[in-house]
């Protein structure tokens, strides 16, 4: 199922200091195949996201079944980052399948600045015992 957020009440909480960021659509889909996703705006394309929503606005979808609130900050940063011009440089969490599951949090994380700015942000601001353990993975093998 999915269910469409009110952008500005669902956001704000992060996008107080960021008045000048057009806010996403916001869309929480149950058992969606991530925690969440930010899709970036680009207003030239008609693709619709779910057969109701263009992307003119950029979307960010939180899986329900995850941490809602830091998947809503750490997707948000991924808007911010759209918005200050910096390249998307991830790769994927699947990538590191075949080690364990701190080895592939570790990897992912200290693969992409933009994933590690997007950790850092969602520790700061919604901090829950899954990103804070992330967090300390990182931190203790940079």
């Amino acid at each position: 199922m999915v269910y469409k957020g009110n952008s500005f009440l669902e956001l704000n909480w992060l996008a107080k200091s960021d008045k000048d960021i057009l806010l996403p659509i916001v869309l929480f889909i149950d058992n969606y195949h991530a925690a969440g996703e930010f899709f970036s705006p680009d207003p030239g394309n008609e693709e619709i996201i779910y057969d109701a929503y263009p992307l003119d606005r950029g979307i960010i979808i939180v899986n329900t079944n995850e941490a809602i609130s830091a998947t809503l900050a750490h997707e948000w940063r991924h808007a911010w980052q759209h918005h200050r011009g910096i390249e998307y440089d991830g790769v994927g969490l699947n990538k590191y399948a075949s080690l364990s599951y701190e080895q592939q949090i570790i990897k992912y994380f200290k693969s992409s600045r933009c994933e590690m700015d997007a950790l850092l942000f969602e520790v700061k601001k919604s901090p829950d015992e899954y990103n804070l353990e992330w967090h300390e993975w990182v931190i203790k093998n940079v």
